[in-house]
C-alpha cells in the first residue's frame, strides 16, 4: 500500500511484470534485468474522488423523501473503493464522496413504493432523483424447448443494463436486480420495476437427478417497464434460448449449486442416499483395518 505521501515500495526478482494500482490508472508493463532501482510514477488525469449531493424528491410534488435508499453502479470495470450508497437525511439529502466516474444512481422511499433511476457524469457533484410510483407486471412463462410447457417453481430474474463506457468489448453490467418465483402454472408478478426503465429477464431453472443440483439460465424478452403505477400483462412469454453468460452473481451459485451437488452424493451410491451416510458406514472398516495393521507390523 501507498504511504500517506503516495509512495511505494518493494522488493521483485528479474523478470517481466505488470504493475496495476486501483482505480483510474492503466496498467504498466515493465521488464527487470540487472536494475538495481526501477522508478515508475502513475498520474490520474483527474481529482480520482469528488464530493456528490444527492437529493431525492418526490416526483410529482418534488418534496423531499426522508430515510430514502441509495445506492449506485459505476460504469467501469476498473475495481473502485468508493461505493455509492447511504440513506437521505430528514431533508431528503445524502452527501458522500464517490469515485470521478459516471455511475448509475438508484434510490426507493422507505417501503419500496417509490423509486427512480438516473445518470451522473464523472464531473457531477450534485444530482436530483425523481421517484415515482413503481411499475408492475405479469405474465406466464413457457419452456419452447419443452412443446411450450409452463416453467414451474423457478425463479424469474431482472435486472437493469449498465453500459460499460471503457470496456473495449462493449461489455455490459446488470444492476438494480430482483427476481419472483413461478407458481405451478408458470405465472408470476413483478411489484417493484423502476418506471421507464428497460430490464433483462431470464427464468433460471433448477432440476433435480438423484441429488444433483442443475441450474441454467433461458432468456426472455427484454421489458420495457410501464408507466408508475400501472400493472401490465405480458401475456404468454416463451424463452428464447439458453443463456450463456447470465449476471456474475447466478453464474457463483449455479456452480455452486453443482459443487454441492456432487459433494453430497457418489456416483455409485443410491438415489437420495448422502455422501454422508457411506462416511458413517466406511469409517469402522477403515478404523479395523488401520488397527490390524499397527499390531502386525508393530510386532515385527
Amino acid at each position: 500500500r501507498t504511504d500517506v505521501n503516495g509512495t511505494f515500495e518493494f522488493r521483485i526478482p528479474p523478470g517481466e511484470f505488470t504493475l496495476q494500482a486501483q482505480e483510474f490508472f492503466d496498467p504498466h508493463e515493465m521488464t527487470i534485468v540487472d536494475q538495481s532501482t526501477y522508478e515508475y510514477n502513475f498520474h490520474s488525469p483527474r481529482k480520482l474522488h469528488i464530493p456528490l449531493v444527492v437529493s431525492v424528491v418526490q416526483g410529482l410534488t418534488q418534496s423531499p423523501v426522508p430515510n430514502a435508499e441509495v445506492k449506485g453502479v459505476y460504469q467501469t470495470f476498473k475495481p473502485l473503493r468508493s461505493q455509492i450508497q447511504g440513506r437521505t437525511d430528514e431533508d431528503g439529502v445524502l452527501s458522500l464522496t464517490r469515485a470521478s466516474q459516471p455511475a448509475y444512481l438508484y434510490a426507493s422511499n422507505d417501503n419500496s413504493s417509490l423509486k427512480g433511476l438516473v445518470q451522473v457524469d464523472e464531473d457531477d457533484e450534485r444530482v436530483k432523483i425523481p421517484l415515482h410510483p413503481v411499475a408492475k407486471v405479469k405474465g406466464r412463462i413457457l419452456d419452447r424447448q419443452r412443446n411450450d410447457e409452463p416453467i414451474k417453481d423457478s425463479s424469474v430474474r431482472y435486472s437493469i443494463e449498465v453500459p460499460i463506457l471503457d470496456d473495449p468489448q462493449n461489455r455490459t453490467s446488470y444492476a438494480f436486480s430482483g427476481s419472483v418465483q413461478t407458481d405451478a402454472d408458470g405465472r408470476f408478478q413483478i411489484d417493484d420495476l423502476i418506471p421507464g426503465q428497460n430490464y433483462r429477464m431470464y427464468v433460471l431453472i433448477r432440476s433435480n437427478d438423484q441429488g444433483r443440483t442443475v441450474s441454467f439460465a433461458r432468456m426472455l424478452n427484454n421489458l420495457d417497464s410501464p408507466d408508475p403505477g400501472v400493472l401490465l400483462d405480458l401475456g404468454e412469454l416463451k424463452t428464447i434460448d439458453d443463456l450463456q453468460n447470465p449476471p456474475v452473481s447466478d453464474r457463483r451459485k449455479a456452480a455452486m449449486d453443482r459443487f454441492r451437488g456432487r459433494l453430497l452424493t457418489t456416483e455409485n451410491a443410491e438415489p437420495g442416499r448422502p455422501l454422508s451416510t457411506w462416511i458413517m458406514l466406511i469409517t469402522p472398516l477403515v478404523l479395523l483395518i488401520a488397527v490390524a495393521g499397527w499390531r502386525f507390523f508393530g510386532r515385527k
